[in-house]
């Protein structure tokens, strides 16, 4: 595993004492808009990245104790979020054994989540597709044409949102890909990474399968018919369906457009996306790469 960056430790040890709980031979697990990292064999930290966050890391713990409430197994906060200066530290049990979910297991999770009421939620904000985006522009590695080219891109999409909600408005998970729905042996499927957790379309959170099946081509057919059918409804076959699946190849694009300094097949895949954006590589599918 790659090391911890050393500002983001230095966080996390500190929070780490406030909190009362041991750290033992951090191990930097993934690094995006937070760095995640195990910090024993019992918990995982999420240090952010970016300032001025701490808001969404307290309402992150406060979404996990109120899902806790009304039933919706989750992740579980295992203690308050400590604010360090302009950045924030949230501390979470570790599931050791988990497996991704299936498309089927997240689609099954969004709507048990779009069935709860709307106002019981803890204070939830408005969805906000864009935010970070334009950051996460300026901080990549990409040239300037390219930079240039997403924040033309980013403009036409802001103009067009929000577009109707067609299937009405809901609470949403916000970023609900098979790797923030886990399940572990004993069948248990949890629901992670609550950071964004918002009010808005329900064809957002429902965009972000059926981008992964239409543009990257990481779900089969049968992968793909099976989310469907344990939603209920193929978001694809909506009227606006266009701009929720832009505005997520945007973000998708971006938010791996800001790592692309930290290998070079990032680089180049990020590279990639922007050219598919441009429309240099033909017609969906594209067959994007995990970053």
């Amino acid at each position: 595993m790659s090391e911890v960056p050393h500002d983001e430790l230095e966080r996390l040890k500190s929070a780490a004492e406030r909190a009362g709980i041991e750290l033992r031979e951090p191990q930097l697990l993934s690094l995006g808009d937070s760095a995640t990292i195990a910090v024993n064999d019992e918990v995982i930290a999420k240090v952010t990245r970016f300032p001025g966050q701490q808001s969404v890391a307290h309402r992150e713990i406060a979404v996990s104790r109120w899902l806790a409430i009304e039933g919706v197994p989750a992740v579980t906060a295992v203690a308050d979020a400590i604010d360090e200066g302009s950045y924030a530290v949230t501390f979470w049990q570790r599931v050791p054994e988990h497996r991704s979910g299936t498309a089927a297991e997240v689609a099954e999770c969004l709507a048990q989540l779009h069935a709860l009421p709307v106002d019981s939620a803890p204070d939830l904000e408005d969805v906000q597709p864009f935010v970070r985006v334009a950051d996460r522009i300026d901080a990549s590695p990409l040239d300037v044409e390219d930079k240039q080219f997403l924040h033309e891109r980013l403009d036409e999409l802001q103009e067009q949102w929000p577009p109707p909600a067609g299937l009405g408005t809901a609470i949403l998970h916000g970023d609900p890909n098979t790797g923030n729905v886990v399940a572990t042996p004993d069948g248990q499927v949890l629901v992670w990474d609550l950071e964004r957790f918002s009010i808005g379309p329900r064809e957002w959170d429902l965009t972000l399968q059926a981008v992964s099946y239409d543009t990257c081509g990481w779900l089969s057919d049968e992968e793909y018919d099976e989310f469907v059918a344990a939603y209920g409804h193929d978001v694809t076959a909506t009227e606006h369906y266009p701009i929720f699946r832009d505005v997520r190849e945007l973000r998708m694009t971006s938010w791996l457009a800001n790592k692309a300094d930290q290998d070079p097949a990032v680089r180049a895949e990020a590279q990639r996306r922007v050219a598919c954006l441009r429309g240099r590589h033909g017609e969906r599918p594209w067959s994007w790469q995990a970053g």
